[in-house]
C-alpha cells in the first residue's frame, strides 16, 4: 500500500474510534432495596404501591444525565447488603435477599456496566442479631471485588467504577406495617450507617454518598421516601455521577 493511502486509511480509523468513544453511552447499574425498586410510602402492608419510572429516583437521575447515559435499575423489597434475613419476612428467599450473593449475577445479566450503584443496608438491621453498623458496612469490602471484577473490561480508564449510597435515615415507623421489623433502636442504628459507611468508603477509596444529606425515610410508614425525596436523591446522585466518569 502507498505511504498516503496508508496514512490516509489509519486517519479514517483514528477518527472513527474517537467517533464511537465520542457516542458511547455510560451505562449505570442502580443496584438497591425497595427505594431502589420504588416502593410508594404505604400504612397498609398487603401490596406493594409503586412510583412510575420517572418517578424513582433512577428515573429521576436518568433525566438529569441525559441522552448519554443508560440507567438500568434492580432493585428488590427487603434486599440487605450482606446478610440473610429471616425467610419470613416476606416471599423472597433469603438467599435472594442478601445483595452480595446476587450481585455478581445483576452486573453479568446487565454487562456491559459501567457505573454501579450500591444503595443498600437498611434492612440488615432487621437480621437477629442485629449486626452493627460498622459489621454492615464490612460487606463494601465484597462489594468492591465484585464491582472491579465485573466492571474492568468496560471501562478501563475508568478511575471509579463504583459509587456507593448510603440510605436514608428511618424515621417513625410506627404509624406503617413496619414497626415491628425497625424498632427504636434499629432507627436509632440506621442514622449511624453513614459514619460507618463513609469511614471504610475511606479505607477502601470507594467514593460514598449519603443520602442523609439531602432526604430522609419522610414517607408516611417511615422507611420509605416520598416523591419529592425521589426527585431530590435523583437529582443529587445525578450530579455525583458526572463528576465521578469525567475522572
Amino acid at each position: 500500500m502507498h505511504l498516503p493511502r496508508l496514512f490516509h486509511a489509519l486517519l479514517c480509523g483514528l477518527v472513527m474510534c474517537l467517533c464511537i468513544t465520542a457516542n458511547a453511552e455510560v451505562r449505570v447499574l442502580t443496584y438497591g432495596d425497595s427505594n431502589t425498586w420504588g416502593f410508594k410510602p404505604s400504612v397498609e402492608g398487603d401490596f406493594l404501591p409503586r412510583y412510575s419510572d420517572a418517578q424513582r429516583w433512577s428515573g429521576v437521575m436518568q433525566k438529569k444525565l441525559g441522552s448519554g447515559y443508560v440507567v438500568s435499575v434492580v432493585g428488590v423489597p427487603g434486599r440487605s447488603l450482606n446478610y440473610d434475613l429471616p425467610a419470613d419476612l416476606d416471599s423472597i428467599s433469603k438467599e435472594d435477599g442478601n445483595g452480595l450473593r446476587r450481585l455478581a449475577l445483576s452486573l453479568t445479566e446487565d454487562a456491559p456496566v459501567n457505573l454501579l450503584i450500591v444503595m443498600l443496608g437498611t434492612n440488615d438491621l432487621i437480621h437477629k442479631p442485629r449486626p452493627t453498623p460498622d459489621e454492615i458496612a464490612s460487606g463494601l469490602v465484597q462489594v468492591k471485588k465484585l464491582a472491579e471484577a465485573n466492571t474492568l473490561a468496560y471501562s478501563p480508564s475508568q478511575k471509579q467504577r463504583l459509587l456507593v449510597v448510603v440510605p436514608a435515615p428511618l424515621r417513625d415507623t410506627r404509624r406503617g406495617p413496619f414497626g415491628d421489623d425497625f424498632d427504636d433502636q434499629a432507627i436509632s442504628e440506621s442514622r449511624e450507617l453513614a459514619k460507618a459507611f463513609m469511614d471504610e468508603g475511606e479505607r477502601l477509596g470507594i467514593p460514598v454518598f449519603d443520602a442523609g444529606s439531602v432526604v430522609d425515610a419522610e414517607g408516611i410508614d417511615g422507611v420509605h421516601l416520598s416523591e419529592a425525596g425521589h426527585r431530590r436523591l435523583g437529582e443529587a446522585i445525578a450530579k455525583k455521577v458526572k463528576d465521578l466518569v469525567r475522572l
